[in-house]
């Protein structure tokens, strides 16, 4: 009888090995998923975090394109505008030298009657 109880409580052992051992597997297998979500959490935070900065460096290369663009439009209406100023600066000084040349004109022809005037009457008293 004690031979059979060994007997059998050795098989119920050899029965029990394969239960513990998978209860372990199972308990390993629950660690790793435990481990594997941390891990993906931790991934998909970081993924996040740097979405947000290529989202900040998009929104900053944005902002440096619209400044660019402003500065252009700046240039060109400078440009523009330095343009205008030296054209209406040209034409005043055109201006002012046609009527210098008028003025100049008119003196020419005074100073010559005079002269002619001053000429008749140095005749007459001669």
């Amino acid at each position: 009888a004690s031979a059979a109880a060994s007997a059998e409580a050795a098989a119920v052992a050899a029965q029990q090995l394969p239960v513990e051992k998978a209860r372990a597997s199972i308990k390993d297998l629950q660690e790793m998923r435990g481990e594997a979500e941390q891990l993906n959490s931790a991934i998909f935070a970081a993924a996040s975090t740097r979405e947000l900065e290529v989202t900040a460096c998009r929104r900053q290369h944005s902002e440096i394109l619209a400044q660019n663009a402003a500065a252009q439009a700046q240039v060109v209406t400078t440009l523009e505008l330095e343009k205008s100023a030296r054209l209406d600066l040209r034409q005043s000084l055109e201006l002012k030298v046609s009527e210098l040349a008028e003025s100049s004109a008119a003196l020419e022809r005074r100073a010559l009657e005079v002269q002619a005037d001053r000429e008749a009457a140095e005749l007459a008293l001669a």
